[in-house]
């Protein structure tokens, strides 16, 4: 009898590692990018696009863009061999970090429709007796085979939807992902949280502050001021945890280091381990921001993406918490 082969996509290298471990046969692919965080352009082929996320994540989490760009390639070049696997599963879990990458995935199937053979998901936003539920990453072997049951068929419909989602979310215009977002329950049961925690991240109108970036200035007012402990809080404060410690404390250096820094460190920033136990306070600025007297974006400015839409300058979307929408 003909062994099916199998190809396994995951959100990431833990949960790659337990699948290897597992019992599960099969081939793993690691979906290594954090689309929440730079530029995703709309009008770009696949290797191009790779190459402009391979060059963000290079200069912003410090690596080497050759050995990011060489990861991104093979990536690319294993998916784009899922035409040679009887079966395609998709492991993936509720949070932000996953259902872009979600998104993404399908999306591509979606226009190889024609190119793969049986093509399902596993997507969970739990798992019994493991509290807090953060992610798959958190299961052992043996816990990720227990779900394999739970796999279910990605048709037409769910492929049809995906590709609407992630030309919404590569738009230049986010709107149309709010818009995207009111209907994607209808397939995708956790993309509609996902989506709305996104845009909780664009500069707010109260202050000009990204949702974490308010969680990490309140924290701080609050007596919580070691980087690591700010971490932990901001994590256990989220619905549905998606931002890495790297990506955390990126927000929190911003804060420390911009032209008018809303954090002061009582010495220099240090880095490794030692960031982690440093003491920061709020500047006075910092406390103005709390209290919604001042605005971020007006004293730094802003050059930053989200997707397809690109922030500079002071002609631009702010998010609407109460009214839970745009404005220009």
């Amino acid at each position: 009898m003909k062994i099916a082969k199998v190809l396994h996509i995951t959100n990431g290298d833990c949960c790659a590692d337990a699948l290897k471990a597992s019992s599960l046969q099969g081939d793993v692919l690691p979906w290594r990018d954090v689309l929440h965080e730079g530029p995703v352009p709309c009008g770009l082929g696949q290797k191009d696009l790779s190459r402009v996320r391979s060059k963000f994540i290079a200069d912003y989490f410090q690596a080497d863009y050759d050995e990011t760009l060489r990861s991104f390639s093979q990536r690319d070049l294993h998916l784009a061999s899922a035409d040679q696997y009887d079966e395609v599963i998709l492991w993936f879990e509720h949070d932000l970090y996953d259902q872009l990458q979600l998104l993404q995935i399908l999306s591509w199937f979606a226009d190889a429709i024609h190119t793969h053979k049986k093509l399902n998901i596993i997507c969970v936003d739990s798992f019994p007796g493991v509290e807090p539920f953060y992610g798959l990453g958190q299961l052992s072997p043996l816990q990720l085979e227990s779900l394999y049951g739970l796999k279910a068929s990605v048709t037409v419909k769910h492929l049809v939807l995906a590709e609407e989602g992630w030309q919404a979310f590569i738009s230049s215009n986010p709107s149309i992902l709010l818009l995207f977002a009111e209907q994607s329950a209808v397939l995708f049961p956790f993309l509609k949280a996902a989506l709305y925690r996104f845009c909780e991240e664009y500069p707010s109108i109260s202050n000009g502050l990204g949702r974490t970036q308010q969680q990490i200035l309140s924290l701080i007012h609050n007596g919580i001021n070691q980087p690591a402990e700010i971490f932990k809080a901001c994590q256990q404060a989220e619905e549905a945890a998606f931002m890495g410690d790297w990506s955390f404390f990126n927000l929190i250096r911003e804060l420390v280091t911009a032209a008018k820094p809303a954090i002061a460190a009582k010495q220099p920033l240090l880095s490794g381990d030692k960031f982690l136990s440093q003491s920061l306070g709020l500047t006075d600025f910092g406390k103005d921001l709390v209290a919604n007297k001042v605005d971020w974006v007006l004293h730094n400015g802003i050059d930053k993406w989200f997707g397809g839409v690109h922030l500079s300058g002071l002609n631009l979307y702010r998010w609407d918490s109460d009214g839970r929408s745009f404005r220009l």
